[in-house]
């Protein structure tokens, strides 16, 4: 499986984790939620590009306006671009760096004895492959993040450091603690996302070791009926 797979799959498993219905086909992926009315997950996933008119054909059929693609289209008549792009990075990370940061420390950890504080939605659907964690300096949970595991590569969602602990630095120790920079150790891929208004997050990944993997759009159905 390669790596547009791998992370494609990662963001399956952590969408149906948030109770979002996924239906998948060749072609293309759906994606709804009744309770999030978001673009972000409410749309149309094209995994290869159709004719315009099948696509608005399916949109109208599962009642959705958004349309999300990994490459420009300029020819569609019938949608408007979204000013909003989802950037997909990639880095390394190694096991041990992992398992590191999972015991208790005088630096960052990870924890998963405690629930988080605060669960949105109230429903998520946790397992062994979706692990809710604190992020934990001693005795304060100064974050939270939600690891998907899919085999050795990692999905991190949901990343947050809580107001009060902002602007200390935390947020860069636990990259540095978590991503490989060791050009000899034995690497696994690590992907996490953003849209690209999010100034603050680009920044932080890119100075990270994070890489631009790829790049999703948006595009709105222009005669769009809700029923």
């Amino acid at each position: 499986m390669n790596l547009n797979k791998k992370f494609l799959k990662n963001e399956l498993i952590w969408l149906a984790s948030i109770g979002c219905e996924i239906i998948e086909t060749d072609s293309y992926i759906i994606v709804k939620n009744k309770l999030i009315k978001t673009e972000d997950f409410n749309l149309l996933l094209l995994k290869r590009i159709i004719p315009e008119i099948k696509i608005i054909k399916i949109m109208k059929n599962h009642h959705l306006q958004f349309l999300k693609v990994a490459e420009k289209i300029v020819s569609y008549t019938n949608f408007i671009k979204e000013r909003t792009e989802d950037i997909n990075y990639v880095a390394n990370y190694n096991r041990e760096a992992l398992d590191f940061l999972m015991k208790k420390s005088d630096n960052l950890y990870l924890s998963s004895e405690k629930k988080w504080a605060v669960i949105f939605p109230q429903e998520r659907l946790f397992s062994k492959t979706i692990i809710p964690y604190n992020i934990c300096l001693g005795n304060d949970i100064v974050g939270k993040v939600c690891l998907v595991f899919l085999g050795e590569t990692i999905g991190i969602y949901d990343f947050e450091i809580y107001p009060p602990f902002r602007n200390m630095g935390y947020a860069k120790q636990f990259f540095l603690l978590l991503l490989d920079r060791n050009k000899n150790s034995e690497k696994q891929k690590v992907f996490i996302q953003t849209w690209r208004e999010n100034i603050s997050a680009n920044t932080l990944y890119l100075s990270q070791a994070f890489k631009v993997f790829d790049n999703y759009y948006y595009f709105k159905l222009k005669k769009f009926l809700s029923y």
